[in-house]
């Protein structure tokens, strides 16, 4: 069971996670490269950046590797 609380304040010095990687800003031609700890966390990187770069109407490439993944933008 989950307690529901009020009057908790939203922390102030919480980073945006949306901003965290720089998809916006890539041109097409540009890439970016992600270091990360194991596959298993590059598998969901590929895979939430796929959802981030359909809503931002991009197309982009991901290639992993066991010391991470490089993000491609192609349009």
């Amino acid at each position: 069971m989950y307690t529901i609380d009020k009057h908790i304040p939203i922390p102030t010095n919480v980073k945006n996670q949306r901003n965290k990687y720089p998809l916006e800003l890539l041109e097409p031609g540009e890439s970016f490269f992600i270091k990360l700890e194991n596959l298993k966390q590059a598998k969901n990187l590929r895979s939430s950046m796929g959802v981030r770069a359909k809503k931002l109407g991009i197309t982009i490439v991901t290639v992993a590797d066991d010391t991470g993944v490089r993000v491609w933008r192609t349009k």
